[in-house]
């Protein structure tokens, strides 16, 4: 199995934790407060790895590996901790922790597409689609519930280990976060476009 394949199977075992707090019981905490810390959390660490600079300083492996690992804890830490607010605070740090896992396997996998960088994103974007559909097939196996969580943190350390084990055929060179670039890309009219179609499409797809 080629390095971008491990890289890409492993993405879809860690994302397996995105929605894995669907299986808890909507009396404990609001299934939309919950979905809504993961994201906070994701964007959360997105921010702090880019600006720290950790995707260009921390080998992509390593780099998954430990947020595989922090993914697994957060993930099943409402097990043993009990209440609404550890379990909001867990799905934070599940959505931080895979803001290290996501960047490290969109090195890896660019690393090995042969400039062909469309292709690389399209894989992980897939990977992020079919991985975070995980805990419908975990469930329909007939784990549901707390075990739920049990299962979908190993399978995050499964992919993280698969992930780990992944040899890229050389390592892309990068810069750094530099906050200018952030102003450049808004002021082009074609991306302030395309984020205005991408919102109302998301705004016609809600209930009413």
């Amino acid at each position: 199995m080629t390095a971008s394949r491990r890289a890409t199977l492993g993405l879809v075992l860690a994302c397996t934790t995105w929605f894995a707090a669907a299986a808890v019981p909507a009396s404990v905490a609001s299934p939309a407060l919950l979905a809504a810390a993961v994201r906070l959390g994701f964007a959360t660490g997105e921010l702090t790895s880019a600006w720290r600079g950790w995707p260009q300083s921390v080998p992509p492996q390593r780099l998954a590996w430990l947020g595989a690992r922090l993914v697994a804890v957060a993930n099943v830490l409402p097990v043993v901790v009990e209440g609404a607010l550890p379990l909001v605070a867990s799905r934070a740090a599940v959505g931080a922790s895979l803001a290290l896992v996501y960047p490290s396997v969109l090195h890896l996998v660019s690393a090995g597409a042969a400039g062909r960088p469309g292709r690389a994103l399209g894989a992980v974007i897939a990977a992020l689609t079919i991985g975070s559909a995980g805990p419908r097939v975990i469930r329909a196996a007939g784990i549901t519930a707390w075990p739920l969580l049990v299962a979908t943190s190993l399978a995050v350390l499964a992919g993280g280990a698969l992930i780990r084990s992944a040899r890229a055929p050389h390592r892309l060179a990068g810069r750094g976060f530099d906050a200018r670039q952030v102003g450049l890309v808004l002021a082009r009219p074609s991306v302030r476009r395309s984020m205005g179609a991408s919102r109302r499409r998301t705004d016609a797809g809600r209930l009413p």
